[in-house]
């Protein structure tokens, strides 16, 4: 019953329902907290290695667990836990820290855990999943870390670990590039192939006996090799791979259809029963979700499984079996779609250009995992000579509000914190930045005594490696026939990138 964001700027904000007060332990990575509805707001602090407290470094991805208690009849024990990764690949903890899955060195819960806090590991961590109490982290070296409950082999770790605090090392593992958690199982993709392990008690390993638990990493026989592999997700017990060739294997628990083959049976193995196109994405990652979804190479999205909600986005809110077209209000190009038990976030773009409504402005890629870290900004790069004076002349109160299409996928709460506000005044001394999508309405105007030293470039670096066809590249212009007393900027700080709910 949460979600985090992470800006393009590296501002992190997180909202959610806490309820009862006394069971939270910092998931949202703040102290500031009530017993209802908590609207979006920055996490801003953190604590340091050295146990000060700081500024928040700039984020660059944030991952969001689930609750470990649903099954235990006596509510929301508040067993949750968030993980952040900053954009120096240093990883910092906050929440339920009950079997040491935060990687600190130890399980306690005391209150300077409703902050994040660093993970001390050598080196700089890529990729990281998390679990119900468990969490796994992999390094710039391809290693992979472990920290939390082990009790059905869900870290790799064999038989004698049944948890840990600190981040041990799972050395029958080398060259691991990505990994996924469900709530009791972990998939590992490595140069030779996908391996598993943890719970199976639903087939959700795609391998062996149901209800069978496997304790140390097992190589899974995919019947090709890892080439012929373009990704593969869990969610909460089940899994999917999906081949070269656009098609995709399910396996795990089916109660809600989640596998998408049309029955509503458990399985070892299965075929996702998609019959608009071959599939060229999947999407919906989430330890606690129950649904997952599909992009075809047509650019259509599809939903199958737990709708109760209408967290499928197909109109109704009757379970699926099968894939059904996932329905927008007008043409999209998704980044990324992530869905919680609950609820769903998605992150796209109209059709190649957002109106001024404080919609995500990067561009989106081809690829779910090469996600724009940075925006491209219209700032000059050489200053003027003299310093033109700048007045903006639109009212600070003419805040934008959140796309229409991206309202639902959003908690209402989220709408005022997700708004981009006017800057009221600009330092002379200071460039303004131009947001891409909103050039055509607010492009800055200069003087044209100007207008020779103040061309502004975009920064090839920071511009996205990959956009989909018919995304055009947009370029702002300076005109030189206006008067330089109009500059409006939109402040990019609460733009989101990355959205990881549960």
């Amino acid at each position: 019953e949460y979600t985090v964001i992470v800006s393009t700027d590296g501002a992190a904000q997180s909202a959610g329902f806490v309820d009862p007060i006394g069971n939270y332990k910092g998931h949202l990575g703040r102290g500031n907290v009530v017993q209802a509805v908590n609207e979006a707001q920055l996490i801003s602090l953190v604590w340091n290695s050295d146990e000060t407290l700081v500024n928040a470094p700039s984020f660059d991805k944030v991952f969001a667990g689930v609750e470990n208690s649903d099954n235990s009849g006596i509510g929301n024990l508040g067993i949750v836990h968030t993980i952040l990764l900053d954009t120096q690949g240093q990883a910092w903890a906050t929440g339920s820290n009950s079997k040491g899955q935060l990687c600190l060195g130890d399980d306690v819960n005391l209150p300077y855990s409703r902050i994040p806090r660093k993970i001390q590991i050598a080196g700089r961590i890529k990729d990281v999943a998390i679990g119900g109490e468990f969490t796994l982290l992999v390094d710039e070296f391809n290693n992979v870390y472990g920290c939390g409950s082990n009790a059905v082999g869900q870290l790799g770790l064999g038989l004698i670990i049944s948890r840990t605090s600190d981040p041990t090392k799972i050395a029958t593992l080398t060259s691991v590039t990505s990994v996924s958690a469900g709530h009791k199982h972990s998939l590992f993709k490595t140069e030779n192939g996908i391996y598993v392990t943890g719970s199976n008690e639903f087939g959700q390993l795609c391998e062996g006996a149901i209800g069978q638990s496997v304790r140390t990493p097992s190589l899974l026989d995919t019947g090709t090799t890892i080439e012929n592999i373009n990704q593969f997700e869990a969610i909460k017990s089940s899994s999917y791979i999906l081949y070269s060739d656009g098609s995709v294997e399910s396996c795990g628990r089916n109660n809600f259809g989640q596998l998408g083959d049309a029955t509503n049976i458990n399985k070892v193995r299965t075929n996702v029963a998609l019959g608009g196109g071959d599939i060229s994405r999947l999407l919906g990652v989430g330890p606690s979700s129950e649904s997952v979804f599909f992009v075809t190479n047509d650019g259509d999205v599809f939903g199958t499984g737990l709708n109760t909600d209408g967290q499928l986005g197909t109109g109704d809110k009757e379970n699926k079996n099968t894939p059904t077209k996932v329905e927008f209000q007008k043409p999209v190009i998704l980044v990324l779609v992530l869905a919680a038990k609950d609820h769903t976030c998605a992150i796209g773009d109209f059709g190649g250009s957002f109106p001024p409504t404080g919609s995500p402005t990067s561009s989106p890629s081809s690829s779910p995992t090469k996600k724009p870290t940075k925006k491209p900004t219209g700032s000059p790069t050489p200053k003027p000579s003299s310093s033109p004076t700048i007045t903006p002349t639109l009212s600070p109160t003419l805040s934008p509000t959140l796309s229409p299409t991206l309202q639902p996928t959003l908690s209402p709460t989220l709408a005022p914190t997700l708004s981009p506000t006017l800057s009221p005044s600009l330092e002379p001394t200071l460039a303004p930045t131009l947001t891409p999508s909103l050039i055509p309405t607010l492009a800055p105007t200069l003087d044209p005594s100007l207008a020779p030293t103040m061309s502004p470039t975009l920064e090839p670096s920071l511009m996205p490696t990959t956009l989909p066809t018919g995304i055009p590249t947009i370029s702002p212009t300076l005109e030189p026939s206006v008067n330089p007393t109009v500059v409006p900027t939109m402040e990019p700080t609460l733009l989101p990138t990355t959205v990881e709910p549960t």
